[in-house]
């Protein structure tokens, strides 16, 4: 072949692949957007601890018989429907009710609530029968009863998918399982969250590393929710406890939950 028709054709050719490189698609991009990468990264929600004081004040006492009430089980006078209604980013399923059976033993007493249907009303103690599934400490450890067709309180709980509302659903949990406590049955109702390290903590004994922050938070991903936060109870020792609950989202039935003592002082009260 002649040297300038070879060159010639080179030329072509070079010239043809540099119009092609010009004509194809770009790469796709395997980096995700912003808007996604913000999507899957986990989100945080600190939670006002004057809030969550304010909801403790119109809940703690709630439950606790007004009146003398007889030794054993007993329908309880008390609505566990205002213990609902001081969480605002809560409520039930449409057509369920929250309903109350009181047992006391001694100085010892302690509710068991229960979700039933309208329709159900609040069932007569022969109506009921024993759960062992659940017990009333106290002197002597008691299986609670339960009527028909009843659910679990957190079972027709729900909320505004706030965050604010996981952590009342955290909240009022732990509440409701000390509806009708009195005095010597009490535990939880001694808390207190807390944003910050009690005075004279640093000198507790502690089971671990102490957190760098006390702040009550909840933590949102596509995946799962979870509540953390601390408080402080002065019942038997003064303690700091941790609770840690974890949903899935657009449930308010916890999958996992934690409370356990992180350190202890010396000084306390007896109830």
């Amino acid at each position: 072949m002649h040297p300038r028709r070879y060159i010639q054709g080179y030329c072509l050719r070079l010239a043809r692949m540099r119009e092609l490189s010009r004509q194809a698609p770009e790469k796709p991009s395997y980096t995700s957007s912003p808007e996604a990468r913000q999507k899957t990264r986990p989100q945080v929600s600190t939670i006002d601890l004057p809030e969550v004081k304010q909801m403790f004040s119109r809940s703690k006492m709630l439950g606790v018989p007004g009146k003398e009430v007889p030794e054993g089980w007993s329908r309880s006078s008390e609505d566990p429907m205002d213990l609902l209604a001081c969480f605002s980013s809560l409520d039930i399923k449409i057509g369920y009710l929250l309903r109350a059976y009181q047992f006391q033993m001694d100085d010892c007493g302690k509710a068991v609530v229960w979700a039933l249907h309208r329709r159900d009303g609040h069932p007569y103690l022969s109506d009921c029968e024993p759960f062992p599934g659940r017990v009333i400490t106290g002197p002597i450890d008691t299986p609670v009863i339960r009527p028909p067709n009843a659910l679990d309180p957190m079972e027709v709980l729900k909320g505004n998918g706030t965050s604010h509302s996981f952590f009342s659903a955290s909240l009022f949990n732990r509440e409701v399982s000390e509806f009708g406590a009195f005095p010597h049955s009490m535990d939880w109702k001694t808390h207190e969250v807390i944003d910050k390290q009690p005075p004279g903590a640093d000198f507790w004994e502690w089971s671990g590393t102490k957190p760098e922050d006390y702040q009550p938070r909840v933590v949102e991903s596509e995946l799962e929710i979870f509540v953390e936060f601390y408080t402080f109870s002065e019942w038997g020792t003064d303690a700091i406890h941790y609770h840690y609950d974890r949903y899935e989202p657009g449930s308010y039935i916890p999958t996992s939950t934690t409370d356990r003592i992180i350190a202890r002082g010396v000084g306390g009260t007896l109830i």
